[in-house]
């Protein structure tokens, strides 16, 4: 058995996107240019507790057309 620790959640227009990021950011590779999104950010702690969702401290759009999400600050 592992060790548990803490996660991340990321939610697109409040709905789940990703779970179970553990790295400091996360490509949405589903996004497409010109579409609007509103992203957030929830941690799970060891226990399973998720915390509040907060929003995304940065949001770039590359010309590729994807967004990266970094962790809240």
């Amino acid at each position: 058995s592992g060790a548990q620790r803490s996660y991340f959640v990321v939610y697109r227009d409040s709905v789940e996107l990703a779970n179970g990021i553990t790295e400091n950011s996360y490509r949405d590779a589903t996004v497409l240019e010109g579409e609007n999104h509103v992203y957030s950010v929830a941690t799970v702690n060891v226990n399973e507790t998720e915390g509040a969702a907060i929003a995304a401290s940065e949001v770039e759009l590359p010309y590729y057309g994807r967004k990266k999400i970094a962790t809240p600050v």
